[in-house]
């Protein structure tokens, strides 16, 4: 049983990781030939526009990363008398 419950979350972890990878892939292309077929005077915004999704994407990175740290209910708490403040 337990063997089993290991095997469905290695297989879960990797779908999961598949599905990233797949979608990550296709957003590139995607991103590739929507710049390749753009007017040079569209151009600068296709770019800014792609540089804010990847921005974006860092600093909800950053903040998953943060909130699943144990130790952010601790200062939490130090901080404002309530360990939910900061981790929802």
């Amino acid at each position: 049983m337990a063997g089993d419950e290991g095997n469905r979350k290695l297989e879960c972890l990797a779908a999961i990781a598949t599905g990233i990878i797949v979608f990550s892939l296709g957003f590139e292309f995607g991103k590739e030939r929507l710049y390749d077929n753009t007017s040079e005077t569209m151009k600068p915004i296709i770019t800014a526009l792609f540089s804010e999704l990847t921005t974006l994407g860092f600093i909800g990175l950053m903040l998953f990363v943060v909130f699943q740290l144990e130790w952010i209910g601790d200062l939490s708490e130090n901080l404002f008398e309530d360990e939910e403040a900061w981790t929802g």
